[in-house]
């Protein structure tokens, strides 16, 4: 079975439960491309981490976050690391910090393992500060979660589906049906009629159904993004 979830079953299954009231490709992939959106957005279910090789100074240097990576796709940044493993000099443990208490430690010269991401007149940078800060450049390893949803025809990271029959959602198999009513609840209009309500009532019951069966129900432990940023967790 494949890893991921394939576009063209989440969009056999629409069209199959849906039956002659699907409308087009592109409404159904816009309606798809919504719900993924929105569970992104609530609860942490996407298997997005990337790794990538980043160049920096460790004193604190601020670096526009889309000049370090090759796809301008960060979400959040879940641990950095230095690349050298093999040197025990460098077995840090970083720690996110906010900005303010980044240029605190720097200002008081209290230099501890740890990086800041911030924003500033729309753009993201990142800041890094290791107990031997240097203004040497050093080369880094940083794992992140990207804001992207699925894999597209070139098994590329990609933020929407497209419609093609390639694309793979990244989501485990067990979130189809989840998937699918999501989207079905989207494309029901009011104008298909007292039919088309009846339909829609129960595509929302057994799309709450398949929330509560997974354990996301409104009840159930969602996301908490205040600023938009998860934790560290060890590597």
């Amino acid at each position: 079975m494949e890893k991921y979830i394939l576009y063209t079953d989440v969009d056999q299954q629409i069209q199959d439960e849906m039956r002659n009231q699907y409308p087009d490709s592109d409404q159904r992939v816009r309606a798809m491309n919504a719900e993924l959106k929105s569970l992104k957005t609530k609860y942490n279910l996407f298997d997005t981490k990337r790794t990538a090789a980043i160049s920096v100074k460790t004193d604190g240097t601020a670096y526009l976050v889309s000049g370090l990576l090759t796809d301008d796709d960060l979400e959040s940044v879940d641990n950095i690391r230095y690349t050298d493993n093999d040197d025990n000099a460098y077995q840090y443990n970083f720690t996110e910090v906010d900005e303010e208490k980044m240029n605190d430690l720097i200002a008081n010269n209290k230099a501890i393992n740890a990086y800041s991401v911030y924003q500033e007149d729309g753009l993201e940078y990142i800041r890094v500060l290791t107990t031997n800060q240097s203004d040497t450049v050093e080369a880094m390893t940083m794992k992140y979660l990207s804001r992207a949803v699925c894999l597209d025809s070139s098994s590329d990271f990609a933020a929407l589906l497209t419609g093609v029959s390639t694309e793979k959602i990244l989501l485990p198999y067990k979130y189809l049906d989840l998937v699918a009513l999501g989207t079905q609840k989207r494309l029901y209009y009011p104008s298909l009629g007292d039919s088309g309500n009846t339909q829609l009532a129960i595509v929302r019951n057994r799309y709450t159904s398949e929330l509560k069966k997974l354990g996301l129900s409104s009840d159930a432990s969602m996301i908490k993004r205040e600023n938009k940023k998860i934790k560290i967790r060890g590597w």
